[in-house]
């Protein structure tokens, strides 16, 4: 009798056995396809984060770097400044899609200008005020997280690169009785300079940190803020040399994550000085918005490994015990003549026709319960993760907070809150996949008892037990 033919037959006459090896079969089945498909779903989650927060890099000064090339008692050289004209050079690279520069700098408010009132300004100087230049407004962190919005007037760009073009806060605004197109007299940092200008406000925005918190970058309240544009702030200042101004950081808005070894290669060749200024993949945002998928894709890679192990020691001992149990059959087929390696194939079938049905049901049921322990899953890992984030702790103003245990780069991203649903989606592939590693352990588990059980000779097999 053909193989095939003995091996259903052999499946429909032994009906108990057959009925739990496919309810193993279906177990290993289902929670393999439930860790594939989360994982697939995590791995979508995370790609449309990563498109939403995309890939910055940032160009800074290296202190460490700085220190160990014997630099940073009486500052930074000429040669070693950061000028924005490198910075520009990297901004028309193929890989950037856009991005910004700042200093951090500082005025004195002239012609009457106050300070929000209930704030403080620099200690002995009641009208200077530090505040940032920047090159694009709509490029800086607060806007980008929403903490602060345009509320009137528009923001500073390339266009207004080397205007005396400023945006002011709300309350700042108020205080003083300034709208979009009004002038504002600013006199350089320097109190012993007379060098003063008018800048033209245009544009008004809300930040939505109180007016009591300092803020990280300036130290002022936000309330007080000004963000100037950068040239017009370097003119002020007398920061400017042969056209380039002098800047603090730039940020890259890269293409792709992968483009950072093509940027910093460009890098070097525009002149940096690579030996004590980094370029580095900022992906702080994606990490704390992804941190919980990822935890959750860790436990069920896991946990599948783990499941496809012990799935195929327990497929094998049960075959093991059905070899045994039919021992005799195997004997008098073989006495009969039949070959042995078409009993080890009619094992093979019979497991393998049993992996394929469990997989089949499993692919109906399996989204749906996939679904509910996924998002039981992220719910905790969510949750532990939001909890850190509201138990940070801004270290106190002039501090770096390292004696308190924290620092300003410890904060978290605002806006970056992280994922807290994913969605579990059936397709080709990952079915594709599970029946790969359902059938692997099925004939896996199948082939090593039956070749064990068929290497005796007919004689063995019938003359020694059943």
């Amino acid at each position: 009798m053909n193989f095939l033919k003995r091996a259903v037959r052999s499946l429909w006459a032994r009906k108990a056995r057959t009925l739990i090896m496919l309810v193993a079969l279906l177990a290993i089945s289902s929670m393999t396809l439930g860790a594939s498909l989360i994982d697939d779903a995590t791995s979508r989650a995370g790609q449309a984060a990563q498109d939403g927060v995309g890939a910055e890099a940032d160009l800074s000064l290296d202190i460490n770097k700085l220190m160990a090339a014997g630099g940073g008692q009486g500052g930074l050289s000429a040669s070693q400044q950061l000028e924005s004209a490198v910075a520009d050079k990297l901004g028309d690279s193929p890989v950037v899609e856009s991005y910004n520069y700042t200093v951090s700098d500082g005025v004195h408010l002239l012609g009457g200008t106050k300070i929000v009132s209930g704030t403080s300004a620099q200690p002995g100087d009641a009208t200077f005020l530090p505040l940032q230049g920047v090159l694009n407004s709509a490029r800086m962190p607060g806007f980008q997280s929403g903490q602060d919005r345009l509320v009137a007037g528009r923001g500073l760009d390339t266009s207004t690169k080397n205007l005396d073009d400023v945006l002011v806060e709300q309350r700042f605004a108020t205080q003083n009785n300034l709208h979009v197109g009004d002038k504002i007299r600013l006199g350089a940092d320097d109190p012993g300079s007379k060098a003063a200008a008018d800048f033209t406000v245009v544009g008004i925005y809300s930040d939505s940190l109180p007016t009591s918190q300092s803020d990280p970058d300036t130290g002022a309240s936000p309330a007080n803020g000004i963000l100037a544009a950068i040239g017009g702030l370097a003119k002020l200042n007398g920061e400017i040399d042969n056209g380039s101004v002098r800047i603090n950081t730039a940020t890259f808005q890269l293409k792709s994550p992968g483009d950072l070894g093509a940027l910093s290669a460009q890098a070097a060749h525009d002149g940096l000085d690579t030996s004590i200024y980094d370029l580095t993949l900022n992906d702080k945002a994606y990490q704390q918005m992804t941190g919980p998928i990822n935890s959750v894709a860790s436990t069920t890679n896991l946990a599948k490994w783990l499941i496809a192990i012990a799935g195929a020691a327990v497929l094998g001992l049960l075959v093991a015990l059905t070899v045994r149990q039919r021992r005799r059959e195997f004997g008098i087929l073989l006495a009969m003549g039949e070959r042995k390696w078409k009993l080890v194939a009619q094992l093979l079938v019979e497991t393998a026709a049993l992996a394929i049905v469990a997989v089949g049901l499993s692919a109906f049921f399996a989204p749906s319960l996939t679904q509910s322990a996924g998002d039981a899953l992220l719910h905790s890992q969510v949750t532990a993760a939001q909890q850190k984030i509201d138990d940070y702790v801004a270290p106190p103003a002039g501090s770096t907070g390292v004696n308190q245990g924290t620092s300003p780069d410890s904060a978290p991203v605002a806006g970056a809150n992280p994922i807290d649903k994913i969605h579990v989606s059936l397709d080709a592939a990952t079915v594709g996949e599970v029946a790969g590693v359902g059938l692997g352990i099925a004939i896996l588990a199948a082939a090593i008892p039956a070749v064990s059980a068929i290497r005796l000779t007919p004689r063995t097999i019938l003359t020694k037990g059943k």
